[in-house]
């Protein structure tokens, strides 16, 4: 059984984007598999709470219990983690059942580890070498809604098209870091505190991510039972807006028959504007086909020069106003079509060790020029720093990591 825990915040459903083809291949391994959802209200941000570890209600558990039961599970993949109380009464409950947390952003490592846990083989690539879920299977969208929850909240269908980013400017050609050590760092290239995988290199990632994302809305639209009238694709997979003209070419060609849709991408300030021309080319044929761009979030991280080049994210200020202002114009001229404001915001850290009052100023000022919304997360947005990743090597050689925080550990969501 894939078990679902589904979060009435749609962009924070995390760890389940690989279930409809974790859902194709054990039916074909093992002859049956389900898929179930169980909804479950987002929580709050309290200091020293976790976001991320969900406890369910009494009532939710025996549905849960029951379905499992009827289910005749003998193995459960969770995509989330769940509270103390619920998982000891589950476990309690269920003596019989292995579970299993979902812990690789990776599909082949993923697949690979999963096959290994139920005794069945993996999917493999022509060299007989752990294949992507994504290149071996066709995605299945069959889930089944245990509680009133799960049947109200509509998640968005993943298009797992490549790696999440492909900024891979090398770290060590960075100043700030001449002289530390990045030896065993998790990557060496891109932004200094990103957890992805090293990004791909080589030619032909783009049309890569356009084969795989309109297989995989092909497929969502035979397998999917949906509610609503429209459709809701998030995006996984940079290559992917870098070839939002194809993508939307193919599409709009006819190449299959395709539900009026909302396609939400995240990008790089400097990636929006290296596609601007192909979006003002096919921004008024969305229009027209009732399909829509809904750019979720715009990756800047902060306004201060300074703070930006310790990130390494290669942007100048001009870029960012520059980029920030394009938004604005295609959404004022494309209301159809291209959606930010009501669906987006800005990647932000705010705060770093090295974070001066010059820092905050430059980027107070730019949250009142262009309207930015401090009120949630922007305020107590701050640094990450985890083991094996570039900044937190700078931090130590700057000596600026502390023992131990005074409040509990919490987990700002980067990971």
């Amino acid at each position: 059984v894939l078990l679902e825990v589904v979060s009435t915040d749609r962009y924070r459903n995390y760890r389940s984007q690989h279930y409809p083809f974790l859902k194709t291949l054990l039916e074909d391994r093992l002859g049956r598999a389900r898929w179930l959802c169980l909804g479950v209200e987002a929580k709050e941000a309290r200091a020293g709470e976790n976001l991320y570890v969900h406890d369910l209600s009494a009532k939710d558990l025996e549905l849960l219990v029951a379905a499992l039961r009827e289910a005749r599970a003998t193995h459960v993949v969770l995509n989330e983690r769940l509270g103390a109380t619920s998982w000891v009464l589950l476990r309690a409950r269920l003596p019989e059942v292995a579970f299993r947390m979902v812990d690789s952003p990776d599909s082949s490592a993923l697949a690979a580890a999963l096959c290994r846990w139920l005794g069945v083989d993996p999917p493999r690539d022509r060299r007989g070498a752990p294949a992507a879920l994504e290149d071996a299977v066709t995605p299945d969208h069959g889930r089944e809604p245990l509680n009133d929850l799960a049947s109200t909240i509509e998640p968005f269908v993943h298009l797992m098209v490549g790696p999440e980013c492909v900024y891979n400017r090398p770290i060590a050609s960075n100043r700030r870091f001449a002289g530390v050590d990045l030896t065993g760092c998790l990557r060496l290239r891109g932004c200094t505190f990103c957890l992805n995988p090293e990004p791909e290199g080589g030619a032909g990632l783009e049309g890569r991510s356009v084969d795989l994302a309109v297989e995989q809305i092909l497929a969502a639209e035979a397998t999917r039972v949906v509610a609503s009238t429209r459709r809701e694709y998030q995006v996984h997979g940079a290559a992917l807006w870098l070839a939002v003209g194809e993508l939307f070419g193919r599409l709009l060609a006819g190449e299959g028959e395709v539900s009026p849709s909302d396609f939400h991408f995240s990008s790089r300030v400097d990636e929006l504007l290296a596609v601007a021309d192909r979006l003002e080319a096919v921004l008024p044929r969305l229009a027209a086909a009732g399909h829509r761009i809904c750019l979720y979030n715009i990756g800047l991280e902060s306004f201060s020069p300074e703070e930006n080049e310790r990130f390494n994210k290669g942007l100048r200020p001009e870029q960012i106003e520059e980029g920030i202002a394009l938004a604005r114009d295609l959404e004022a001229r494309f209301p159809e079509a291209f959606r930010f404001s009501d669906h987006g915001g800005f990647s932000i850290i705010l705060f770093t060790p090295w974070t001066t009052l010059a820092d905050l100023e430059q980027n107070a000022a730019a949250f009142r020029r262009h309207g930015i919304d401090v009120g949630g997360f922007v305020l107590d947005s701050a640094l990450q720093l985890l083991p094996g990743l570039a900044v937190t090597r700078l931090a130590e050689a700057d000596g600026l990591l502390t023992e131990a925080f005074e409040d509990h550990p919490y987990d700002s969501g980067c990971i």
